[in-house]
């Protein structure tokens, strides 16, 4: 069996309510124009639809999960960036040709930080409350080297300090 099958599949099934959702907010907009244009109705409605989307659009979204983590951990975020540039980070346990971080740091990374050092030092966290990581970088070039903030992998989402960038 085809592996995108089941994507195909999903797909399908989610057609119809994002269909319907979207046929619900078209018909509120048309019920809305033809509302206040008609000769009994009354603009309100559509000044509270276009305020609505303005403040919808422009609205600040809450911070996420890996900014939280990364503003309430700094601190210890920074001091495994420095065991990093000191090289006293270790490959033991399960994770291969990532570092593993010492016990007191656990709770910073779902297992293991991805260290490079060239063209500078750049360290990738996966924090387990997101699905974002949190990336200290040196220099602009030392992010270019991160498959999760360019290219193919992903994108840089934010910066979050001067080195410091989520991804």
């Amino acid at each position: 069996m085809d592996a995108g099958l089941g994507l195909f599949f999903l797909c399908i099934v989610l057609a119809l309510p994002m269909l319907l959702g979207l046929l619900l907010v078209l018909s509120t907009v048309v019920a809305t124009f033809l509302y206040s244009f008609s000769p009994h109705g009354h603009p309100l409605p559509l000044v509270i639809l276009f305020v609505g989307g303005i403040i919808s659009m422009t609205a600040p979204l809450p911070p996420s999960p890996a900014q939280t983590a990364f503003y309430r951990y700094q601190s210890e975020y920074e001091a495994v960036v420095e065991l990093a540039r000191q090289r006293e980070l270790g490959h033991e346990g399960h994770c291969g040709y990532a570092y593993s971080v010492p016990d007191q740091y656990d709770h910073l990374t779902e297992e293991c930080v991805f260290v490079e050092y060239q063209p500078a030092l750049a360290v990738i966290f996966h924090p387990p409350s997101s699905h974002r990581v949190i990336v200290y970088a040196e220099t602009k070039d030392a992010l270019a080297v991160v498959g999760e903030c360019n290219g193919d992998y992903g994108s840089t989402f934010g910066q979050l300090e001067t080195e410091w960038f989520l991804c």
